[in-house]
């Protein structure tokens, strides 16, 4: 093993770390009856492996995505603090969840930021947003922006619904049903689902005020939807 391979192995092991330095918590948990022990090996030895290999996955995916740029020059990316700050926060992150495509998208928005930077503060936001989002959230953001645009009552928006209303002219291109592309899921979850993404701002509710209909029931897109599918795609 190379000296750089040392550090870095080093480097992973105190990033994955965490668990096994909580002596309190682990006599606690230890203390539970009948499933301490078992429950305090999960979070120590097991939990560590865990951590470990998700951020060698995340590391990975960076590298695959770094890859991509060719020789182009990484010199903009010398003592940057915020990607500094990006990187531990997807380090952090990607100990948190089993998902590949999730550790994907925080490896494609790290190479974006040093390839075509955007903002930072709004490639924090993206990234935050994608740590809190399921693919489920995803599919849902997905089938939004890919509807297809109305006119008549809705001109120009990319509308999808619980429920549609009765055409104001014949050849009204009316919102897209919601349930139409999740013909298999409880239609209590999508509801969740799209509460959800309102509440991050992902999805606008556009029924309010419009055809005597309550709110929650027609949605778009938001700009902040389009642009953090934009740079994880």
């Amino acid at each position: 093993m190379t000296e750089n391979e040392k550090d870095d192995a080093t480097l992973i092991q105190k990033l994955s770390s965490g668990y096994g330095d909580l002596t309190l918590v682990r006599a606690l948990i230890q203390a539970i009856p009948w499933a301490g022990g078992s429950l305090d090996t999960l979070m120590g030895s097991s939990g560590q492996r865990y951590r470990e290999k998700r951020i060698e996955s995340l590391i990975k995916h960076l590298s695959d995505e770094i890859q991509k740029i060719g020789n182009k020059s990484l010199s903009s990316i010398n003592d940057s603090e915020e990607l500094y700050d990006m990187m531990l926060l997807a380090l952090e992150q990607s100990t948190r969840t089993r998902s590949e495509e999730k550790k994907k998208r925080f490896a494609k928005i790290i190479a974006h930021q040093i390839i075509s930077p955007i903002d930072w503060d709004v490639a924090d936001t993206i990234m935050r947003l994608i740590s809190q989002l399921s693919e489920p959230h995803i599919e849902l953001l997905q089938f939004a922006l890919n509807a297809p645009v109305c006119n008549g009552s809705f001109d120009g928006l990319k509308v999808i619904a619980f429920s549609n209303f009765k055409k104001t002219v014949d050849d009204e291109i009316q919102p897209i049903l919601i349930m139409s592309g999740f013909q298999n899921q409880e239609e209590s979850l999508i509801r969740l689902l799209c509460m959800e993404l309102v509440s991050m701002g992902l999805l606008k509710d556009e029924g309010v005020g419009r055809f005597g209909t309550g709110a929650m029931t027609y949605f778009v897109a938001t700009g902040v939807a389009k642009k953090l599918f934009e740079t994880i795609r």
